[in-house]
């Protein structure tokens, strides 16, 4: 068994949203889903050293979050919390929790798959940018799985080597969990559009199926209220620059939407990834004929993240760059519509009074 004692701040970080909120219920923490990340990791290590008592009538109280295949087990004894140890199985044994193995070095990771030279490989999302890790994906997953760019991938890994994080089971593809995968993978051809008059309603309004289409919220808040909402029969994708840190918390605690958004002041790097992700997992979610709505929040605010994160790769002083154009366009460009089932929406979000400068983006995408 292994004791609180063993649970740091490092350790803490390592975590997904889902999972530390599991930890947090199962430490003592009240009301996890209700506090922000910082706060569940302050209070994780508060009852840890003793500052404060966990709050014992809670402990086990709270369903466990989807993603979780079982919950974190926490248990008192003679004054110190135990967490069950968690082992990787066979690759066909597969419900288990994606919670870290604190015995033998394992970890839960999460990431959109990118080819490099032939290769898929995925940057962790749990893991701090200050120490990036490229990690590939084995060739006998991408052929058993039959993987491709933009898959969406939580899987467990051995990080014994730090610089080397090798994936040791494949958890969920795409959201689904790996027993309930098709048996075979669809690879639509999506270089091809119809013309269409079949209307989809987001937000209250009519849309045609693959088309771009602008609305305005008058506040960050609305849109969340509204977004939260979504149909479930869209895979709708979230992507911009920053969102409030009490929003992006609601957001990424909905099973119905993919968030590719920052929190304030994140790495820029960070933001680039989100929107090449989203680029191609959104692509491949087309291929498997879904109907999928990408939600472009504060396009302003997402450009000038871009020129940002360019002028510091490309060292030129910061202003508007021509690839930051090019990526928001991209992305534009990909609504079309495959067939009445199977289409791309954009839609394009703007949050506030329309400003000179956002006047003057639209004319710059044409």
């Amino acid at each position: 068994m292994f004791k609180i004692s063993k649970i740091s701040k490092e350790t803490l970080s390592n975590l997904g949203i889902y999972e530390l909120r599991e930890l947090a219920r199962q430490v003592g923490v009240k009301s996890p889903t209700t506090k922000l990340r910082s706060e569940l990791c302050d209070t994780i290590l508060k009852i840890k050293s003793g500052e404060i008592q966990p709050n014992v009538a809670n402990l086990r109280k709270g369903r466990p979050p989807k993603s979780l295949g079982k919950s974190l087990t926490v248990q008192n004894e003679n004054d110190a919390y135990n967490i069950s140890a968690f082992k990787v199985n066979k690759l066909d044994t597969l419900n288990q929790t994606i919670l870290p193995n604190f015995f033998s070095n394992q970890v839960s990771v999460e990431g959109c798959l990118i080819e490099i030279n032939n290769k898929l490989y995925f940057y962790n999302n749990h893991l701090s940018l200050d120490n990036l890790t490229l990690i590939e994906m084995p060739p006998e997953y991408v052929a058993i799985y039959e993987l491709r760019q933009g898959d969406k991938i939580v899987a467990i890994c051995d990080n014994s080597n730090v610089d080397n994080y090798v994936v040791k089971k494949v958890l969920t593809i795409n959201n689904i969990k790996i027993e309930n995968l098709p048996e075979e993978r669809k690879k639509l051809d999506i270089d091809k559009a119809i013309l269409t008059d079949k209307k989809i309603n987001i937000f209250g309004r009519d849309v045609i199926i693959g088309s771009v289409n602008k609305f305005n919220f008058k506040t960050e808040s609305e849109f969340v209220d509204n977004i939260v909402n979504a149909s479930s029969e869209y895979l709708n994708i979230i992507v911009g620059g920053e969102l409030m840190p009490k929003d992006l918390f609601i957001i990424q605690g909905s099973t119905n939407l993919n968030c590719f958004v920052a929190r304030y002041g994140e790495d820029l790097r960070l933001i680039y990834n989100n929107v090449v992700n989203t680029l191609n997992f959104s692509e491949s979610m087309l291929k498997d004929g879904k109907k999928v709505v990408i939600y472009i929040l504060n396009p302003l605010s997402l450009v000038k993240n871009l020129d940002m994160y360019f002028c510091f790769k490309e060292k030129t002083s910061i202003s508007r760059s021509p690839n930051s154009i090019q990526l928001l366009k991209r992305i534009l460009g990909s609504a079309r519509a495959i067939s009445d089932e199977t289409y791309l929406n954009v839609e394009y979000v703007e949050i506030g009074e329309e400003s000179t400068e956002s006047e003057m983006l639209k004319k710059e995408l044409g």
